[in-house]
């Protein structure tokens, strides 16, 4: 009897420690799940759910690329200062620019419902500089907080569906709080700032030339304001030695804009009448670097 009994102590002893291994594994697997599937953006207070067996691939800014590995398959999630399509739609065609890449719609955006926020979507054909084929979908949320995300899923035709459904679940579990702004990069950026491209040509045996300028200044008050305004001038003279004229042409140009701004993480968000810019910048010194171009302190 004792016997019996010392045996079944053993055994409840040994089913005990395997449930608690089987927990800590559970336990260990979900943490591990969460650390490496729940992505998030710093000052947007935005996160999302990786999809199993994908990546982030690379950082720019404030897009993340997503990758599996498989060539052409990618997922590209970016979060901006979102209140309506136009605003998405400038921010796909800035981003598809930057990427060498012309896009058509194929399907026209419709509402759509992604997870607890309401957006739209719509379907691209999509044409690289090395001519190749693509298919693109694009699907934005709109959260509460005046902020948004873009999803786009691309992909070759033949791969594009299992793409396109893994970027929904991905837009379904976007969950985001009221962005933080950075009032320390807002008070920075004080003071003018001033880009400048210019080029000057000659023709063969300098019998012409031409030349052309562009200036950009941007002024802003280091607490929301900016104003903004641009000049070109282009000049042509073509001259004819042997029959001693020639033939010049010049033409000047200029725009300006005012409204507000603010930053959020690395992003520098304007809105003015001619709609709204977000761009990521960088501070360096007496150097405003921001949508590619570097603008001097003045």
């Amino acid at each position: 009897m004792a016997l019996r009994i010392l045996f079944l102590k053993e055994i409840i002893v040994r089913f005990s420690s395997a449930k608690l291994i089987i927990s800590l594994l559970l336990f260990t697997k979900i943490n591990f799940a969460q650390n490496h599937t729940l992505e998030k953006f710093p000052g947007w207070n935005v996160t999302y759910q990786i999809p199993a067996g994908w990546r982030v691939q690379q950082t720019l800014g404030r897009t993340h690329t997503l990758s599996a590995g498989a060539p052409n398959q990618l997922i590209f999630v970016a979060p901006g200062m979102y209140t309506n399509v136009n605003e998405v739609q400038n921010d796909v065609t800035l981003f598809l620019q930057s990427q060498n890449t012309a896009g058509n719609l194929t399907e026209q955006p419709a509402a759509v419902k992604f997870g607890v926020y309401n957006g739209v979507a719509a379907t691209l054909s999509l044409q690289n500089q090395q001519m190749g084929l693509f298919s693109g979908k694009v699907m934005a949320l709109f959260t509460p907080h005046g902020t948004g995300v873009i999803i786009m899923a691309v992909a070759p035709a033949a791969q594009f569906s299992p793409i396109v459904n893994l970027a929904e679940s991905l837009a379904a579990s976007v969950r985001a709080q009221a962005p933080q702004m950075n009032q320390q990069a807002v008070a920075m950026l004080a003071g003018s700032w001033i880009y400048y491209a210019g080029r000057n040509s000659s023709s063969i045996a300098n019998s012409g030339y031409s030349s052309s300028s562009y200036e950009e200044t941007v002024r802003f008050d280091g607490r929301g304001n900016f104003q903004w305004n641009s000049s070109s001038h282009v000049s042509v003279d073509s001259r004819v030695t042997e029959g001693g004229y020639s033939i010049g042409a010049s033409n000047f140009g200029g725009d300006q804009d005012a409204g507000t701004y603010t930053v959020i993480g690395n992003s520098l968000i304007l809105k003015g009448s001619k709609g709204q810019l977000v761009t990521d910048f960088m501070l360096q010194g007496g150097k405003l670097v921001a949508g590619g171009k570097t603008y001097l302190r003045q």
